[in-house]
């Protein structure tokens, strides 16, 4: 029985694994915060292009418009 339960029971860790597993983890969650915020200034990017596309469409349609009724 008891040899049993020691089979589950974590094994103490040096002081140095548990420093390094925490740099891992930091380094890692440095790594994932790094990926969002460059995904975020990506989709930023591409929205502010598709609103500069929608304001230069209307620009042009305002510009055929006046240059229609200067015609006119």
């Amino acid at each position: 029985m008891k040899k049993d339960f020691q089979q589950y029971t974590a094994l103490p860790r040096k002081k140095e694994e548990r420093e390094e597993e925490k740099k891992r983890r930091e380094e890692k969650r440095r790594e994932e915060r790094e990926k969002r915020r460059e995904e975020k200034r990506r989709e930023e990017k591409r929205r502010e292009e598709k609103r500069e596309k929608r304001r230069e469409k209307r620009r042009e349609k305002r510009g055929d418009l006046s240059a229609q009724q200067k015609l006119q």
